[in-house]
């Protein structure tokens, strides 16, 4: 059952209003009072809510509702009144554990608030039906007029103006005009039209609204309305400029006053807005590109506060600069296809762009944004930096290196490589690969197996220009033959052909030893004393093996060439090979006899001497190392090992 009970007093005895609205359950109420019946614009207005706690409930407190929305829920936690405002306009209070409040301070107590909806209810919205009625806030008041702005109006046009307000209580409002330095003037309604309007008309006018309230009393407002009728300053025509980057740009805004006369101008740009210079004069010194575009001048005439009469003129800036060519990190394109090489020029005006080949012209382009320079087909020559040469008659000329790579199969300078070499002189050539990227290599015999003998490098001379050395300090029989030097990478593969072959001498020795057996025992001696200095002087090393296809001694090759060594082995198949090589002819087998009869003479004797120097000398070093050997019995696949040392002698060094 829902109780309305009013009480009531009048107005303005200031004596409360006190509006109940009662929702019995079972004996209890949950109630919705305001502070007065009507409440006041700019007066603090209060909502007072009763409530009590439901059946199976323990918690004390309410929620507070306007328009159906939520502005704060409040209520007891541990005691203590806590709230949670939905809503800052509005304060709360505890009055009790039963009576809780919702104020509109008098700051916000606005016509905002006429005709809001309110009502309280139990804090927990799953227990359903403990809550107060609707109540409405109705605000008596006077009618409030509107603000009026300044009216700055063309001479010759028709001024209207409706004055508007919002509706006191009650609502019912009368609106008329009058013009403060004019008594006789009055215009009935809320509009005021003036057709047709003339200088003479400029002045203040006043909007006045009432309402009638009981006992023929009125309430009033009104708002002033200043009129100025005026025309704008004319600005002078502007013209385009033209002017090269990094000059200063000075132009001067010209107008023609208007009224009022007192005139400021300022410059914009369009799609800029946040550039503004104050003042008649645009300046900008060290004009930049970005520069460009369209300024306006205006002029302004300040007709009232925030209302000014205004004209404005464009005027387009053109900044020219000299050409700026696209920044590109190389390019790769891969053999054999079209490629077009471009590059974007920035530049005003449009540049002429040419491209080179060092000095040779390659294509000439004019008045364009993009230069392009097309190869039918790539090869591994086209891989070069070409020229991009740039003007358009301001500032100077730009050029741009622009680097193009071919990515090709490796080709070499040289396919077929013929090399003559003997004891002293060592293996050592090189070719020049043209390749991209850098290719693999591997130096094979001639049945494909991998060298590991020879040291191999590789240098990178350009970007695609590779030179692969080869060199073996040490040359033995086995060197002799044909190798195959293989190069590759991802786009192909490219064989070297290696003939090494005995470099051909001739020593009058040959004739003099075969004469007589004595002559012969004095060449052994002459030529063990030359095999002595010529192993210090090129470090080259005599293998002993007759038909050898390894060895496990090997040269370190960043020793300087006046080391020596000296190997200690099987003195007949030393004798015998080198005599091999100095007499084949048929005295052959009468060297051979002499070898064999004095292996372990004087020769003997004589290498004995010459190690057991090199040992006594303190500066050399003894290594022992397991050479492999073959027998004349043995085939390839056979091999003897024989321990030999081998002396290096440092001194030549220091």
């Amino acid at each position: 059952m829902v109780y309305l009970s009013i009480g009531r007093n009048t107005y303005f005895n200031s004596l409360l209003w006190l509006f109940f609205i009662v929702l019995t359950t079972e004996g209890q109420q949950f109630n919705m009072t305001g502070s007065s019946e009507f409440a006041s614009l700019r007066k603090a207005y209060t909502w007072t809510c009763s409530m009590f706690v439901p059946p199976e409930q323990t918690t004390k407190g309410v929620i507070f509702y306007r328009n159906n929305a939520i502005c704060a829920v409040i209520g007891y936690l541990n005691n203590d009144c806590v709230n949670q405002s939905a809503n800052p306009r509005y304060t709360y209070a505890c009055l009790s554990d039963y009576v809780y409040t919702l104020t509109i301070p008098a700051e916000n107590m606005t016509e905002y608030e006429q005709g809001s909806l309110w009502r309280c209810e139990y804090v927990f919205h799953s227990v359903n039906g403990y809550r107060s009625s609707d109540v409405i806030i109705k605000i008596a008041s006077p009618p409030t007029v509107h603000m009026l702005s300044q009216q700055d109006i063309l001479e010759g046009r028709n001024l209207s103006v409706t004055c508007t307000a919002t509706p006191g209580n009650p609502s019912s409002t009368t609106f008329y005009w009058t013009k403060v330095d004019n008594p006789g003037f009055r215009h009935n309604g809320s509009t005021l039209h003036l057709p047709n309007i003339q200088r003479t008309s400029s002045g203040t006018y006043r909007c006045t609204a009432e309402n009638n309230y009981n006992n023929e009393e009125k309430g009033t407002d009104s708002q002033p309305m200043d009129v100025n009728v005026l025309y704008p300053p004319t600005i002078k025509t502007l013209s385009q400029q033209d002017i090269v980057e990094g000059r200063a740009l000075l132009v001067t805004c010209q107008a023609v006053s208007g009224y009022p006369n007192s005139t400021t101008f300022y410059w914009t740009k369009e799609n800029n807005p946040g550039f503004r210079q104050n003042g008649s004069i645009l300046h900008i010194p060290n004009i930049q590109r970005t520069s460009s575009g369209t300024y306006r001048c205006t002029a302004e005439n300040n007709y009232s506060i925030g209302e000014k009469g205004t004209h404005s003129q464009s005027m387009d800036v053109n900044v020219l600069y000299q050409p700026t060519i696209e920044r590109r990190s190389l390019q790769v394109v891969n053999e054999s296809e079209k490629f077009t090489i471009t590059r974007y020029i920035v530049s005003n005006p449009l540049s002429d762009a040419s491209w080179y080949n060092g000095t040779q012209l390659l294509k000439t382009q004019t008045s364009v944004k993009t230069a392009s320079y097309t190869i039918e087909n790539t090869t591994c020559t086209d891989t070069k930096n070409y020229t991009l040469v740039t003007s358009n008659g301001i500032g100077n000329t730009v050029t741009a290196r622009v680097e193009l790579i071919v990515n090709c199969k490796p080709t070499p300078d040289i396919t077929n490589i013929t090399l003559a070499v003997s004891c002293t002189t060592g293996i050592k050539f090189s070719t020049i690969i043209i390749a991209y990227p850098e290719p693999q290599y591997e130096l094979q015999y001639e049945n494909g197996t991998r060298n590991d003998q020879m040291i191999t490098t590789i240098t990178e001379n350009k970007v695609n220009n590779f030179t692969v050395r080869i060199r073996q300090h040490a040359v033995e029989k086995s060197s002799f033959g044909v190798y195959y030097l293989r190069a590759s990478n991802m786009f192909g593969e490219k064989t070297v052909t290696v003939n090494v072959i005995k470099q051909k001498t001739a020593s009058s020795l040959t004739a003099v030893v075969a004469g007589s057996v004595g002559g012969s025992l004095v060449l052994v001696t002459i030529i063990l004393i030359v095999v002595f200095f010529v192993h210090r002087r090129y470090t080259c090393i005599f293998k002993i093996a007759l038909e050898k296809r390894n060895t496990d001694i090997k040269v370190d090759p960043n020793k300087e060439t006046s080391n020596y060594t000296t190997i200690k082995e099987q003195q007949e198949h030393t004798e015998r090979n080198m005599y091999d090589e100095l007499a084949p002819n048929e005295n052959a087998s009468q060297y051979e006899d002499i070898l064999k009869k004095d292996n372990h003479g004087k020769n003997e004797k004589l290498y004995e001497k010459l190690q057991k120097s090199v040992d006594n000398d303190g500066e050399g070093k003894a290594i022992e190392k397991m050479i492999p050997l073959k027998s004349k019995e043995s085939s390839d696949d056979k091999s003897m090992t024989q321990k030999a040392e081998e002396y290096a002698n440092t001194s030549f060094m220091k």
